[in-house]
């Protein structure tokens, strides 16, 4: 069986700076990493859908979307 594979680019180092905030940052982790799999794949979802999905309120997952739109920019938060 053959698996359907992409590849996704991203900013590793984004990802450990993250994760090194403790438990809380691994989650946004994981958080940026769904993010990035849907932006690559064409998929744009609200704000509440993501809200819902990892689990936050509406203004974090607003907050989260744009601290992941600036990380592409440079920029780390």
């Amino acid at each position: 069986m053959k698996a359907n594979l992409i590849r996704i680019t991203y900013d590793a180092v984004y990802v450990e700076e993250l994760k090194e905030r403790g438990t809380r940052g691994k989650f946004k982790a994981m958080a940026f990493l769904s993010y990035i799999h849907d932006t690559e794949l064409g998929q744009y979802h609200s704000t509440r859908y993501y809200a819902d999905v990892w689990g936050v309120c509406n203004a974090t997952a607003w907050a989260w979307i744009n601290d992941f739109n600036d990380a592409d920019n440079g920029e780390v938060r």
